[in-house]
Parts: C-alpha cells; sequence; structure tokens
C-alpha cells in the first residue's frame, strides 16, 4: 500500500470519526455506549411487534394446514416408481396383445385368400 493510499485512508478515517462526533464514547466496536439500536423507540418498536404477533401465528398456521394438504397428495418415489412399473407392463402386455392380433388376423386372411 502506497503512503497515498494511507493518506487518503487517515483521511477517510478522520471524516467519519469527525461525523460521529459525540455518539462514540471510544471503546470501538462502533457502538454508542450501551444505548440499543434505534434509540428511545425500542419499547415502541417491541409493541408494535408484539401487536402483530396474533396476526403472524395466524398466517403461519394457514401456512402449515397449505403444507399438509400439499403433503397428503404428493406422490413419493415409492409411488412413481410402482406407477413407472405399472406402465411399463402395460405398454409390454399391449404390444405383445398387438402382435398376437395381427398374427392372427394375417393367419386368417391367408387361409380366406388361399382357400385351403
Amino acid at each position: 500500500m502506497s503512503n497515498i493510499d494511507l493518506r487518503l485512508m487517515m483521511r477517510e478515517l478522520e471524516k467519519l470519526k469527525a461525523e460521529r462526533g459525540d455518539r462514540d464514547n471510544g471503546s470501538g466496536g462502533g457502538h454508542t455506549g450501551g444505548n440499543p439500536p434505534g434509540g428511545n423507540e425500542l419499547e415502541a418498536r417491541v409493541a408494535a411487534l408484539e401487536a402483530t404477533l396474533p396476526e403472524i401465528k395466524e398466517k403461519l398456521n394457514l401456512i402449515l394446514v397449505k403444507v399438509d394438504s400439499i403433503d397428503k397428495h404428493t406422490a413419493t418415489k415409492a409411488d412413481l416408481a410402482n406407477t413407472e412399473l405399472s406402465m411399463l407392463k402395460w405398454c409390454v402386455g399391449t404390444a405383445i396383445a398387438m402382435t398376437g392380433l395381427a398374427c392372427a388376423i394375417t393367419f386368417g386372411l391367408t387361409k380366406l385368400f388361399t382357400g385351403s
């Protein structure tokens, strides 16, 4: 780091300290001597949060009910595997049946046209 960069950083640090003024007690950490963030309105903010708790709980209960209904109607991996296996069986069975039907029709037409 060059001297110019260091001097620039020191100037910026002095500006920030000057902006803070008497708010900083000098003990470091960027706090204001034990006062809570938000100043004296902390109790009002907490009261407002406590007032909205019933509404938040109601919305959370609605969300939980929706999640439960989604869980009841959602397929598991085992369900999907069983469905896939069932579909595969039907496809193979249908292919075999169509092949047998085609062979029977061919055999019947051959007998009909050859006259034997």
